[in-house]
């Protein structure tokens, strides 16, 4: 007799975490036990973690891998035991799932999917793009003469020489007041 399982937890190793998220009575299946290419599979019968002695020993959290929920009885190997049938849907349940339809007024409208995604004529054109790159190319100047500038020197402009890197704090303004910062270059190694 087939019966459909509810959904299962896959992890990758016993060091991964996580097993806290995991419902008690979900299966989990663990791709790599340290064995190369085993795969097994557990069931989580508990959020609590038990000592040797079958106490109690804290609950499972963020931190806790699954070899912590293995060796506090967190979880156990299944198959060990006789299959638990209330872990399977019932086929009421799977009727009632397989049964739901597609209701078409639940779909993106042509409108929708306009406003909601880049459309091509919301892109950059040609000019654009080159206006950019040219008030890019703009930012970089001769190097000045002085910290004071001179007429149409503009904020943000980068100049640079063999012995120092210029930057323009602000507009050109009457020739006495600086604008100018720079930074001396050295070659040395490094």
């Amino acid at each position: 007799m087939a019966y459909k399982l509810k959904p299962n937890y896959h992890f990758s190793d016993m060091d991964q975490t996580g097993i806290d998220k995991v419902p008690v009575g979900r299966f989990i299946i663990v791709e790599d036990v340290g064995n190369e290419n085993e795969i097994k599979w557990y069931k989580k019968v508990s959020d609590e973690l038990l000592d040797e002695l079958g106490d109690p020993d804290g609950q499972l959290d963020g931190t806790s891998t699954l070899t912590d929920a293995l060796n506090g009885q967190a979880i156990e190997a299944p198959l060990d035991y006789k299959r638990d049938i209330t872990d399977s849907y019932s086929i009421t349940e799977t009727d009632s799932i397989l049964t739901l339809k597609r209701d078409i007024t639940d779909s993106y409208s042509i409108s929708d999917v306009d406003s909601n995604f880049r459309r091509i004529d919301d892109s950059y054109s040609m000019d654009e793009i080159n206006t950019g790159i040219a008030a890019k190319q703009d930012s970089f100047v001769t190097a000045p003469t002085s910290s004071a500038g001179q007429a149409g020197d503009l904020q943000g402009q980068i100049a640079f020489s063999n012995t120092h890197i210029y930057y323009c704090t602000a507009d050109y303004v009457d020739g006495l007041s600086d604008i100018w910062a720079r930074v001396g270059l050295t070659l040395e190694t490094w």
